[in-house]
């Protein structure tokens, strides 16, 4: 019998890509990256892309996607290493380490033209530094808020 899947959905098969890059580029991730950036942030180029959690799975994607779109994509990351990798190894023009203690600084230094597309990944802090820098018109694709899945909440 033939399997069927239903209209815009694909079948995961290894003889196209090897199965693990369903987990990333691929996949859900991948596809997360795509649709947030280009229906919901529609970057131009030239602007200015700046990504929460850069080295993240949706993270690392977006901003690999607005440097081939032509964007200054600048990534928000936790220490020097994670910095070292959004920048070397993912090609990001600058990464700002939160966990440097000077972030709206940082996030100032890096976005000397504003932000034009804010993928948000984290909220809390990094949020709030960038939009401090936040262009008008600008545009917010929220993917997440993971900084706030940390907070207590209080009983009902």
């Amino acid at each position: 019998m033939r399997s069927r899947t239903a209209p815009g959905t694909m079948k995961v098969s290894p003889k196209r890509v090897p199965l693990s890059a369903y987990l990333g580029a691929v996949g859900m991730p991948g596809v997360t990256a795509y649709v947030g950036l280009f229906d919901i942030g529609a970057p131009k180029p030239g602007e200015t892309v700046c990504v929460s959690a850069a080295s993240g799975a949706v993270g690392s994607v977006v901003g690999q996607l607005a440097k081939l779109h032509g964007c200054h994509v600048v990534g928000i990351a936790g220490g020097k290493e994670k910095c070292d990798y959004v920048t070397g190894e993912l090609g990001f023009d600058a990464c700002v380490d939160y966990k440097a203690n000077n972030l709206d600084a940082d996030v100032r230094a890096a976005t000397p033209k504003g932000v034009d597309v804010y993928f948000e990944n984290v909220g809390g802090p990094a949020l709030d530094a960038v939009l401090k820098r936040i262009n008008p018109f600008a545009r917010i694709p929220l993917c997440g808020l993971v900084s706030h899945t940390t907070r207590r909440r209080p009983t009902p």
